[in-house]
């Protein structure tokens, strides 16, 4: 009888049918996926260092900036490539340190007037349009164009075009981060470069730290775009620079100088460009951060 017992009861228990997930797992394993999908986008960048998250994010950007624009150079083309760039001054690495420290920062386009504080006087850091990235960068090698845009505009005015805006009273929020006063002042007193990149020898005279400025769109008596050239290129040669553009809409490093019309290109030595701006300015009077 015990026997019986007992094979009636293993014969019970496999004849029973297995029964499938519920609809309630299902809806706990997929909230448990999704709880780790977002732990991993979110929170697990916290934790690494910020340069490796910079340079992932940086090249995502790129992939996706080539799918939508399409690449014809293979993949060899970049171990073709002439050296470049050679080896750079301090005031290159410094400039191009200062760029990669806004685009780790992940700064968001803003082109609103922003009251400030003078001298020295910035928007909120997480918040740029082009030509602030530029002063920002020249900042880092002590050249507040703030000021001194500020002294060069009241000393010549005829050197900027102050016809573009309703009021010509000098304002020291916005007037140095005017592109066309910009652009004013870095012709004048900046070393102008070629703006032809249809050789690989143009593309390489494009040096970490120039100044680059285009006409989105084509036309235009003033440049409508800012940016500053990095110390990488693509696989084509052609030099990528740090920018914001109203399509982005944030901070980009992923550009080539060649994406739009160049009207610009100028080399900065800060030594040299702060003793000809005194030399043509006598009075101004540049107070050092902090003042």
């Amino acid at each position: 009888m015990i026997w019986r017992r007992r094979s009636s009861l293993v014969v019970s228990y496999n004849s029973t049918p297995r029964r499938g997930l519920t609809p309630m797992t299902l809806l706990v394993l997929i909230f448990a996926v999704g709880i780790g999908f977002v732990w991993y986008q979110v929170f697990s960048p916290l934790f690494d260092d910020p340069r490796d998250w910079a340079e992932r994010e940086r090249a995502f950007r790129g992939s996706i900036h080539e799918i939508l624009k399409g690449s014809s150079a293979s993949p060899t083309n970049a171990t073709n490539l002439n050296p470049w760039p050679g080896e750079m001054s301090v005031a290159q690495r410094t400039m191009v340190s200062r760029a990669d420290a806004e685009m780790a920062r992940g700064v968001r386009l803003s082109v609103r007037y922003h009251s400030m504080n003078y001298p020295w006087g910035d928007l909120p850091g997480h918040l740029a349009a082009s030509a602030d990235l530029i002063i920002r960068c020249l900042r880092s090698v002590g050249l507040d164009l703030q000021q001194m845009i500020h002294h060069d505009r009241n000393n010549h005015p005829d050197r900027y075009p102050l016809h573009l805006w309703s009021s010509r009273k000098a304002d020291k929020s916005i007037d140095h981060r005017r592109l066309p006063n910009l652009h004013a002042f870095i012709r004048h007193f900046a070393e102008s470069k070629s703006v032809l990149s249809d050789s690989a020898e143009k593309r390489s005279a494009f040096q970490p730290g120039d100044l680059v400025f285009w006409t989105p769109g084509g036309g235009g008596a003033h440049p409508g775009l800012a940016g500053m050239v990095l110390d990488r290129r693509d696989d084509r040669g052609y030099p990528l620079i740090l920018t914001v553009t109203n399509e982005d809409g944030w901070v980009s490093d992923y550009h080539p100088i060649h994406d739009w019309p160049v009207t610009g290109h100028y080399r900065i030595d800060p030594d040299n460009l702060l003793e000809r701006f005194l030399e043509e300015n006598p009075s101004a009077e540049l107070l050092p951060p902090g003042s």
